[in-house]
């Protein structure tokens, strides 16, 4: 018996020389609560083929859900054609992305399934010779939590693209909204400028969202480059604040703040460090002159090989 078994294996291993269990997919479950009825929402998908040739997969939804969804693309950011293979270029990694669209009829409650990747072996790519390709199946759970009541939730973060601008550019800012809630969101944003030195108001208005910008979808990021262009055009080199309000429906849900500097031909160096002085050079180079006294001492007590905090704060306490 035991040689039967043994033959067997040897067997095996001369006919089957390589089994290719090459495809993956990121199996972490996705859950979309408070999804209102009809709702639509995206999840990026990270596909893998650790294969040495290039793998066609299918990509499929299962279980309750299994018509909610429908895949695109990575490319495709506005969904216009939907796909149910996708080639994944040999030991490489791809994204894709998954809709899901909640029925306008559905019921309130909890609804699960699977996102479905699985290869074609009879398509995809060429294998070395008496190796045997596997139907793979690697699932991803899926849940929506389907409610009808309207929950809005939003974050944002404001950059300026420089905090350091001649007379002759305009100031430009850029918005990141990360939608928390289950309805689409159009922000506006008021914008204040103020100078410094005099705390004089010298713009104030309200910007609305960008006509031709799709709405920030529920449960999902979006990014407005451009969001705002201030003309710093005419007014004088000096230190200014900006005080931004994101509002939704007139009503302000967030603030937010950052300081500049307008200059003739505006050092980028000189515009950062002076953030540090809260919008003065002379404190900001002032603060950099200590921390450069602070760090010499530092260097000079491990030189001296004592390494004792104590002596070292003292050092430093004895400098002011």
């Amino acid at each position: 018996m035991f040689k039967k078994i043994f033959f067997t294996i040897i067997s095996l291993t001369i006919i089957i020389p390589s089994i290719s269990l090459a495809i993956g997919q990121m199996v972490q479950p996705i859950i979309k609560e408070n999804v209102l009825r009809g709702q639509e929402m995206t999840e990026i998908l990270l596909l893998t083929n650790a294969a040495s040739v290039d793998t066609l997969c299918n990509l499929a939804g299962e279980g309750k859900i299994a018509d909610w969804m429908t895949f695109y693309k990575a490319e495709d950011d506005k969904l216009e054609n939907s796909i149910s293979e996708i080639l994944i270029p040999a030991k490489s990694r791809l994204k894709a992305i998954v809709k899901f669209t909640a029925p306008k009829d559905v019921p309130n409650g909890k609804y699960s399934g699977q996102i479905v990747l699985s290869n074609n072996p009879d398509q995809g790519g060429q294998t070395k010779q008496n190796s045997v390709n596997l139907v793979q199946r690697i699932g991803r759970d899926v849940t929506i939590m389907v409610t009808d009541k309207e929950i809005i939730n939003f974050k944002t973060s404001i950059i300026p693209l420089k905090y350091g601008v001649s007379n002759k550019e305009p100031l430009r800012i850029k918005a990141i909204y990360t939608n928390l809630g289950n309805v689409s969101i159009k922000p506006d944003v008021q914008l204040k400028i103020i100078k410094i030195n005099n705390d004089q108001i010298i713009h104030n208005a309200i910007y609305l969202y960008p006509e031709g910008e799709d709405m920030v979808r529920a449960f999902s990021t979006k990014t407005i480059n451009n969001l705002i262009e201030w003309q710093a055009i005419g007014h004088e080199v000096g230190y200014y604040k900006a005080e931004i309000k994101i509002l939704l429906n007139g009503e302000v849900k967030e603030e937010h703040s950052f300081k500049f500097q307008i200059g003739n031909n505006i050092s980028k160096l000189f515009a950062s460090v002076s953030i540090i002085g809260g919008g003065n050079l002379s404190i900001s180079l002032i603060l950099i002159g200590i921390g450069f006294i602070i760090m010499l001492v530092i260097l000079k007590l491990i030189k001296k090989k004592e390494i004792n905090y104590k002596i070292i704060f003292s050092k430093i306490k004895s400098i002011f």
